[in-house]
């Protein structure tokens, strides 16, 4: 009994007001598309810059390790 209700209401309505609903639809599906490319591109980027400062970490480790030894070196040449 309530089916029928809902199937002649949806029958009942203009024809403008379905083709307003389908354009609706259609560009919350585009929204949805772009919404997970936007989602995927935040994910790639996010392992890119954790790789890029794994090497950046490693850098200026060895940068650290320079300077300790050029400290050690200069403390030498002017105990002398």
């Amino acid at each position: 009994m309530a089916l029928e209700n809902i199937s002649n209401t949806v029958w009942n309505f203009p024809p403008e007001l379905i083709e307003e609903v389908s354009l609706l639809i259609t560009i919350l599906q585009a929204l949805g598309g772009v919404i997970v490319l936007y989602i995927i591109f935040n994910i790639i980027t996010a392992i890119m810059n954790k790789k890029r400062n794994e090497k950046i970490s490693e850098i200026n480790l060895g940068v650290h390790n320079i300077n300790t030894t050029l400290e050690e070196i200069k403390n030498i040449l002017y105990r002398k």
